[in-house]
C-alpha cells in the first residue's frame, strides 16, 4: 500500500472512533436523563424488563407510558450492538 492510502485509512478509522465516542456520550446522557422516569414506572408496576434486557409493559401494566419505553429500548439496542 502506498502512504497516501494508509493515511486515508488512518483518517477514516480515527473519524469513526471520534464519532463513536460522541455518540456513546450522547447515548449515555439520554439514558441517564430517562432513568428517573423509568424507575418511577417500574415502581408503579407500569413497566418491567424482559429476559433480553429490554423494557416492556406487563399484562397488568399501564398501556400509556409515552415514548420513554420506545426511546430507552432503542438506546439499549444500540448499547447491546456496541458491546457485541
Amino acid at each position: 500500500m502506498n502512504a497516501r492510502l494508509l493515511s486515508f485509512l488512518a483518517l477514516v478509522t480515527l473519524s469513526a472512533v471520534v464519532a463513536h465516542a460522541d455518540s456513546a456520550a450522547d447515548l449515555r446522557r439520554r439514558m441517564e436523563q430517562r432513568l428517573p422516569a423509568i424507575d418511577a414506572l417500574k415502581a408503579e408496576g407500569a413497566v418491567g424488563e424482559n429476559n433480553r434486557g429490554f423494557l416492556e409493559v406487563p399484562p397488568a401494566g399501564k398501556a400509556s407510558t409515552g415514548t420513554v419505553i420506545a426511546d430507552e429500548n432503542r438506546d439499549r439496542e444500540t448499547v447491546y450492538a456496541l458491546i457485541a
